[in-house]
């Protein structure tokens, strides 16, 4: 039953927390992403921090049939337009091939491997490594952070900032949100809960752990993962544990997701907000 299961989804192109963890149990792992493109060393004068060139960009994008998208991404062949070129190149495929992009690196040079994994692992499901990103709710950038937070970490940032707009920089949005990464990192210490946490906010995620989810038993941890009440919360962890997975992978550190999935029912390994009764 439950193996034949896990066969049928392991066979599943499309990469997702479900599919990689029947990959793992069956020995395999997924095969169909890039985390480079070959990009010419040309520097483009677009500039993908205005999130004005970034809407006629996207409006361009749809408005190209399918098979015409690799020509497209050829016009954004430039070291730093690497984000549009992936962004077209998946859409091309139609999602058969999956980017996993490493950008921005000078401003994330002094990372370990963990904490770098982590933040591309956000950075690919907040904006798909667009800096001009801007959400229906006004989280911006790069790592799509919320303006209240932005205002309660001017203090510790220094960098001047007087506009909200400067967080479409990437170099200002990483100087918040690498900061604001490992403050969550103090207090939940499990890809999965950091996720959670940076999606749904710290208070959300202490209130969901101590309302006794993520204890040993029947069908734990999925149990605990399907029946989060908060949608975009619940699909976005699994999503970014996926993500850290596959960067993990990529750093030359593989993580076993079988194992982080045990992980998340020993409470001294994962979060401070649970004491093991």
């Amino acid at each position: 039953g439950n193996d034949l299961i896990w066969k049928e989804l392991s066979e599943s192109w499309d990469i997702n927390f479900y599919s990689l963890y029947g990959k793992e149990k069956a020995g395999t792992f997924p095969d169909n992403y890039y985390f480079e493109l070959q990009t010419s060393e040309r520097v483009s004068d677009i500039n993908i921090s205005d999130p004005f060139v970034w809407n006629d960009i996207l409006d361009t994008i749809k408005s190209t049939p399918t098979e015409k998208l690799y020509d497209l991404a050829q016009k954004y062949d430039a070291k730093n337009l690497t984000p549009v070129q992936s962004f077209i190149v998946e859409r091309a495929s139609t999602f058969r091939l999956q980017g996993y992009i490493m950008p921005f690196g000078g401003e994330l040079k002094d990372l370990d491997n963990d904490t770098l994994a982590i933040v591309y692992a956000l950075m690919r499901q907040e904006s798909r490594f667009i800096p001009a990103a801007l959400s229906h709710s006004y989280a911006l950038g790069l790592m799509q952070m919320m303006p209240f937070l932005c205002k309660a970490m001017d203090g510790q940032v220094d960098c001047g900032r007087e506009h909200l707009e400067e967080m479409f920089d990437p170099h200002t949005n990483l100087l918040y949100a690498v900061p604001h990464v490992k403050w969550l990192q103090k207090r939940v210490y499990h890809p999965l809960f950091i996720a959670y946490a940076y999606n749904g906010g710290i208070g959300f995620t202490k209130r969901h752990l101590q309302n006794g989810t993520f204890r040993k038993g029947d069908y734990e941890p999925f149990m605990s993962m399907e029946l989060m009440r908060r949608t975009e919360t619940r699909e976005y962890g699994k999503k970014v544990l996926t993500n850290y997975v596959i960067y993990k992978k990529i750093l030359g550190e593989p993580v076993s997701l079988i194992d982080l999935c045990h992980m998340l029912l020993r409470p001294a390994k994962t979060d401070r907000f649970r004491t093991v009764k």
